[in-house]
């Protein structure tokens, strides 16, 4: 067995330890403004509010494939996700949050209209 403190000083005990960094295997964003159109093959995800009123809301959809890191029985106690911004935030109002997803989607087809719901929701 093998000790180790996680994020709240709690000495947790594991069977191994594991894990690693992952990169995604596919992205997409999609966008409310857009519905229809599949954004999954640009190199950049938008995650930011339309300069304009009524543009609405965007998602950005992730996949990372553990499974050469993760061990099935394995219990995750922390797990941090690290974005890179392409210019410096603009000062506003905004929810940021990170769910699972009960359904698969496709890079090249998933768009508004189509996305998947949001499965369990996870603190931010």
């Amino acid at each position: 067995m093998i000790q180790r403190e996680n994020i709240y000083g709690e000495v947790v005990q594991s069977k191994e330890m594991c894990g690693g960094v992952f990169l995604p295997t596919a992205d997409a964003g999609v966008y409310q403004y857009d519905p229809s159109t599949p954004h999954g093959s640009e190199p950049v995800i938008s995650v930011e509010r339309g300069p304009l009123p009524g543009m609405g809301q965007a998602r950005a959809f992730l996949t990372f494939d553990v499974s050469g890191g993760i061990p099935e029985e394995a219990i995750i106690h922390s797990a941090e996700l690290e974005l890179t911004l392409s210019h410096p935030p603009v000062p506003s109002e905004f929810l940021l949050a990170s769910a699972s997803l009960p359904n698969d989607w496709i890079e090249a087809t998933v768009t508004w209209d189509n996305r998947p719901a949001l499965g369990h929701t996870f603190e931010t």
